[in-house]
């Protein structure tokens, strides 16, 4: 996994090795790959100070890194690994064992089980216990799952006009089966969005190709451990390659892709999980009720992005979720300057102090107190004029005075506010904490600055301002007050985000440019053509300045946008892609898609419109083509009688076509997404998925029968399968698709029965007639002996034969005289 770092370092190096004291708790943390990670350290910084803050010494911990990616093709390694751990921790009494990433926690479950048998077991890895990891050992932890649409989702609110997302990625079993996922997270988006995945890629290639990306296209790294020639790398140094060398923006799942120079994303915080980790292992240390065993937490990704980027690659921020975290953000004019500001604002009130003691000083007693009123008039008359909400507050932070900018901005009346502290303004009150220890704890000395963050007014509405403040000091150098000043910044943002659009909008004009521009006044002639329109009608700009668009055009065609258009430039109205077909210099007709924009003065009246036109000729011939291709392919398929399906290797139903819905076994809509032996009787389903496979290896099919009970009686098909090569879902390393066509032939099948049926009829008929034969003509055989014995004893005795048997005698041949021959 790529979590912490990938391959690299020394295998089963422990760290540290100094004995702790007999009565200490002791810690195994083993990391699945090899020491050296930059996730690896990333992830010990933040656990190693949560459990040394929580007293836990850094000696009670053993950290092993059991380099299984690398190694894993070395005869005897896991053997051997085991056998040196085992003679390390086995008079070692191991209290909690730590595993990071998923190989780590399979080598304990299997190959290390007899390693603390005893020990509970905190994991981190990307997916959920199986079930045969539930039993035994007591295992809770945390699933560091990647937001793989959440970052594909950001991405496209930087980049709206993105086409194409290579998804970066190392070509081991477990980057594939992350790239599959991907894969599916993505599926919704395809057809819109181009996607390229470098699985079966080596590394250079994978550089190589990044360097090279169209324009609107960005990268998505998602792990690495090794390439197609088993080139082994820490996925935090191939992400650095693959950044160095992109053409285009790299998104990530880890904070550590900011740090390598790419852009961020909805990003797992390394350092944070630790800490996480962390705290769990001095909870269950302590004896804190522990999680349920067999179950992990997920952890929240977080939108985070380097500003610096997003503007090198000319991102909009403002299309962001408002708690985008963004990283390397210059200050605003505010930020810069606010410090001079409120100098300024305390210089003025602490001048109007020394005017009052001033003039205590040089006027008399009389008139000190109109003086003092006079400049306590001043100072109020300043002070609730002032546009921003101005709060002087104890060295406790609680209110002592608020101007009426603050009541109009958050909502309360000073009776409300003036005793209280200042947390009830703040919308986070982690907010509150944080600048009361940067600005007014007495440790710190006041930082100075101005920030942005949420405030909530008194209705509950939350809102952004900037905010300053200072230490207002005695003579003495001691803190007796404090002043904070906010700023609503709404309207500034709206502003921003107006300005931010403006200039979109004229990037997009520029963008545009290599099409033909053009401007026309009020009477519908050029008066400026760029240089492109000869590339698309073959005219110099010059040949058209004084003529219009009409002179382009057949006259039918003249007439029929003349009546289209009349309305919106009579409304002075915008109208984009107006499609219409202009004619080349060289006689051809060419479709062209105009776009306008209405040229107004001051006082609202037409000058004329400028915009721009684009050839989309091969668009509308492709368009007519695929039309075209659509009707017949439309029209084949309702005259095919037969059913036509499209499964995958699990025989699971992706399309049905049916022209004929009562002989298919249940509605199109159940069929979809189940297998055929959900919905096929076991012998017909049987038949279905031995044909799937044949084609799989042959490539087709041909001639199997299955037999359904349908409504109306059984009915018999001939399936006819093929495999479908070259879909996207297998060039994306997804399960192979299969056409499958189903012949009814039933009636054939009738016909079969019935010739089968009749031809064991006359076969028993034609036995019946030899039996029948055979006992007539012995009969007559018989009879003819009894009748010659007849004649033969009538011309002993001198008569004649009664019996007339010269048909027996053959042609020539004397008649029988005595019966004897």
């Amino acid at each position: 996994m790529a979590l912490l770092g990938g391959a690299g370092g020394r295998a089963a190096q422990a760290q540290p090795v100094a004995a702790p004291a007999a009565s200490a708790q002791h810690i195994l943390l083993l990391y699945a790959y090899g020491y050296g990670g930059r996730g690896v350290e990333l992830f010990s910084e933040g656990f190693f100070r949560a459990i040394t803050d929580a007293g836990v010494p850094v000696t009670s911990v053993y950290a092993e890194y059991l380099d299984l990616q690398r190694n894993k093709d070395v005869p005897g390694y896991r053997q051997e690994l085991l056998d040196v751990l085992r003679k390390k921790y086995a008079p070692r009494r191991i209290d909690l064992i730590v595993t990071l990433q998923q190989p780590a926690l399979e080598f304990l479950l299997t190959d290390g089980k007899e390693i603390a048998p005893q020990a509970p077991v905190i994991t981190i890895q990307h997916r959920p216990l199986l079930e045969t990891e539930k039993t035994g050992r007591r295992i809770v932890g945390e699933i560091n799952q990647f937001d793989i649409k959440g970052t594909l989702e950001r991405a496209l609110e930087l980049f709206p006009k993105t086409q194409r997302v290579l998804v970066a990625s190392g070509s081991s079993a477990a980057d594939v089966k992350l790239v599959e996922e991907a894969a599916r997270v993505f599926e919704p988006w395809r057809g819109r969005l181009e996607f390229e995945y470098t699985t079966g890629r080596t590394l250079d290639e994978i550089l190589q190709r990044v360097a090279r990306l169209p324009p609107r296209s960005i990268v998505v790294f998602t792990q690495y451990n090794v390439d197609a020639n088993g080139r082994v790398a820490l996925a935090y140094e191939a992400e650095r390659m693959i950044v160095k060398a992109a053409s285009a923006p790299v998104f990530g799942f880890y904070d550590y892709n900011l740090r390598n120079g790419g852009i961020g994303g909805s990003v797992i915080g390394v350092e944070a999980s630790g800490v996480r980790t962390g705290q769990m292992v001095v909870d269950i240390l302590n004896g804190a009720s522990p999680p349920a065993a067999g179950v992990l937490r997920v952890s929240e990704s977080i939108p985070m992005f380097d500003w610096t980027q997003i503007m090198r690659w000319g991102g909009d921020p403002s299309r962001l979720p408002a708690h985008a975290v963004f990283v390397n953000r210059p200050p605003s004019l505010w930020q810069q300057h606010g410090g001079p500001i409120v100098g300024i604002g305390v210089l003025i009130l602490v001048q109007s102090v020394l005017i009052v003691v001033l003039l205590v000083n040089i006027r008399r007693r009389k008139r000190v107190e109109s003086v003092l009123g006079e400049s306590e008039a001043n100072f109020r008359a300043i002070f609730d004029a002032m546009p921003d909400a101005v709060v002087f507050a104890d060295p406790g932070r609680r209110i002592r005075l608020i101007n009426p900018a603050f009541t109009r901005m958050l909502g309360y009346t000073s009776d409300e506010a003036v005793g209280r502290t200042t947390e009830f303004c703040y919308a986070d009150p982690a907010d509150y904490a944080e600048q009361g220890r940067r600005r007014f704890h007495k440790d710190v000395g006041g930082e100075s600055g101005v920030y942005q963050m949420r405030y909530r007014r008194k209705n509950g509405e939350e809102f952004w301002a900037e905010t300053s403040g200072a230490q207002i000091l005695g003579p003495d150098g001691a803190v007796f007050g404090l002043m904070g000043m906010l700023r609503d910044i709404t309207e500034r943002k709206r502003a921003e985000r107006i300005l931010r659009e403006s200039e979109r909008r004229f990037s997009d004009i520029v963008e545009v440019s290599a099409d033909w521009i053009w401007e026309i006044g009020e009477d519908g002639r050029f008066t400026y053509v760029s240089d492109s329109v000869q590339g698309m009608l073959g005219y110099r700009p010059d040949e058209l300045i004084g003529k219009t668009f009409f002179d382009l055009m057949q006259p039918e065609e003249a007439a029929r946008v003349k009546a289209l258009t009349a309305d919106t430039v009579a409304r002075r109205a915008s109208f984009r892609d107006f499609e219409n077909i202009n004619w080349h210099k060289a006689g051809s007709p060419r479709h062209v898609a105009t776009s306008g924009m209405p040229i107004l003065d001051g006082e609202g009246k037409l000058l004329g419109y400028r915009g721009l036109n684009r050839d989309v000729t091969e668009r509308k011939l492709a368009e007519e083509a695929l039309r075209a291709l659509a009707s017949d392919l439309a029209a084949t398929l309702r005259a095919i009688p037969d059913l036509l399906f499209e499964l995958d290797a699990e025989g699971r139903y992706v399309k049905v076509n049916a022209a004929r819905g009562n002989l298919l076994a249940a509605p199109e809509v159940q069929l979809v997404g189940h297998t055929v032996s959900e919905m096929l009787p076991a012998e017909a389903a049987r038949i279905v998925l031995d044909a799937l496979a044949a084609a799989a290896r042959a490539g087709s099919d041909y001639g199997r029968v299955v037999a359904l009970p349908l409504q109306g009686g059984t009915r018999w098909f001939e399936l006819s399968v093929a495999s479908k090569e070259g879909d996207a879902a297998t060039r994306a390393g997804g399960a192979r698709h299969f056409i499958m066509l189903s012949r009814d032939i039933t009636e054939r099948k009738s016909v079969e029965q019935d010739l089968q049926r009749q031809t064991e009829e006359l076969a028993q008929r034609n036995e019946e007639l030899e039996r029948f034969n055979r006992a007539t003509v012995g009969r007559e055989l018989d009879m003819i002996a009894l009748k010659q014995q007849i004649n033969d004893l009538s011309r002993r005795l001198g008569l004649d034969p009664p019996h007339a048997l010269a048909f027996l005698d053959p042609p020539g041949r004397p008649a029988l005289e005595d019966g004897v021959q």
